[in-house]
């Protein structure tokens, strides 16, 4: 009985795969071919004529540093809470994060896909549910924290930017800011936050947009709770708050370095500061819009803040490079693991039913 579910999961994640792979290199292909600036041919002679090549090893590098960053954060939480736990399971965790954050809109799979490993490699849901929103809170603050400190050194790369630029960034840093505030309001005060979110739903409801009030009113006392045994967990261990804080500030830092890279392999040289400030903006711009993998958004911030630092003139070619390694490249690394990592506990399950 139970084969069929896993064999179900497997074939559904394997065509979950192939459909980003197919995705890719369709957005490879419809950029390339829609702009006279850029096509393979000149795509292809940018690529073998860049100054100094060798510098794309960071750049990749770079992603592979940021998902450790994320396991790291993982593992020592559901360490720290006593769960069974490894590296290798804790990577999955972070690459079945990323992977489905990056094909869900609002990054709303990325989660629900991590704690489902979590919980079948016996992790209690509570458990689960505390390291995520640990990691999660603490993800929307260093958003915010690198890209306000971003924005304290350079105000004036998105003072003078144009006015599209301008409502991205203010919008995403007022979203997050409110999803940060909210996260905290949980679970520092529970009480108060059961009471507006109650009113909440009773409005909603009033209005005809929720049609189960109980239901939704249910939900969200489980999730005060949630946030509540979250917040015992920081205070019982104050130094979680920090690794997991400091593992994602690693995180965005790391991806905010992959233009920088890309950067030097095309000029050979390039300006620190500047290249990182505008990705922490591209980085927090890009969650203003509810798109799967902030396509659109991200290349266009990217082509408007980043771009414009190249002295060559490449800046199409290194919008795109850029996004074929920070993103692209990330979740099909992501996806060929999470997948793997999948197959082989079919197959071990498979084997022991066998047996």
């Amino acid at each position: 009985m139970s084969k069929k579910p896993n064999l179900l999961t497997f074939k559904k994640q394997l065509i979950s795969l192939l459909f980003v792979l197919f995705f890719l290199i369709f957005t490879v292909f419809i950029l390339s071919s829609g702009s006279d600036s850029i096509n393979w041919h000149r795509f292809l002679n940018f690529l073998r004529n860049m100054k100094a090549p060798w510098f794309l090893i960071f750049a990749v590098l770079c992603i592979v540093i940021s998902v450790f960053c994320e396991s790291v954060g993982l593992f020592y939480v559901l360490h720290k809470l006593k769960a069974p736990t490894s590296f290798s399971s804790s990577l999955v965790y972070a690459t079945s994060d990323i992977y489905f954050s990056a094909i869900t809109p609002s990054s709303t799979g990325g989660q629900p896909a991590s704690a489902y490993y979590m919980i079948k490699n016996k992790v209690t849901p509570s458990n689960a549910t505390v390291a995520l929103l640990l990691n999660i809170t603490l993800y929307v603050f260093s958003l915010l924290l690198v890209g306000g400190i971003a924005f304290a050194i350079y105000p004036q790369m998105i003072l003078s930017a144009n006015v599209k630029v301008r409502f991205l960034f203010f919008l995403a840093t007022v979203l997050n800011f409110l999803l940060l505030l909210a996260c905290v309001l949980f679970m520092v005060f529970p009480g108060p936050s059961r009471v507006i979110g109650h009113g909440v739903i009773r409005l909603l409801s009033a209005l005809h947009i929720i049609k189960d009030r109980e239901k939704c009113a249910s939900s969200f006392n489980t999730y005060l709770c949630e946030y509540k045994d979250a917040f015992r967990m920081i205070v019982r261990y104050p130094l979680v708050l920090l690794v997991v804080l400091l593992t994602n500030i690693l995180q965005r830092i790391a991806i905010c370095l992959v233009p920088f890279f890309v950067c030097l392999s095309i000029d050979g040289n390039a300006s620190f500061t500047p290249i990182l400030a505008s990705q922490a903006f591209v980085s927090l711009g890009a969650n203003s819009i509810p798109i799967p993998g902030a396509v659109g958004v991200s290349e266009y911030l990217c082509l408007s803040l980043t771009a414009p630092l190249l002295t060559s003139g490449f800046k199409k070619q290194f919008t795109l490079l850029s996004r074929l390694i920070s993103h692209y490249f990330c979740f099909v690394l992501c996806g060929v693991y999470t997948l793997g990592y999948h197959c082989t506990h079919v197959i071990k399950n498979y084997k022991k039913k066998e047996k």
